[in-house]
């Protein structure tokens, strides 16, 4: 990503001027976020998927729990 940003102010901006430091802070700081977005996008699915599983395993003991309970009583 960092290469992509770099051609792009390369492509359009003078080199050494205010305008390519500019250019370059700006997507700089884009990419900062929309790596800071993809972090938070993996926690929260992260979150989401561990809350499932649990759910899940919840679900199977307690369905276990009955079959046993059906199968001795």
């Amino acid at each position: 990503m960092a290469l992509v940003a770099a051609r792009f102010v390369e492509a359009y901006y003078e080199p050494g001027t205010a305008g390519a430091r500019a250019g370059a802070e700006v997507i700089t700081s884009l990419l900062v976020m929309a790596l800071g977005g993809c972090i938070a996008a993996g926690l929260l699915h992260g979150l989401i998927q561990h809350q499932r599983r649990a759910r899940e395993q919840r679900r199977v003991r307690s369905a276990d729990e009955q079959y046993l309970n059906e199968a001795n009583g």
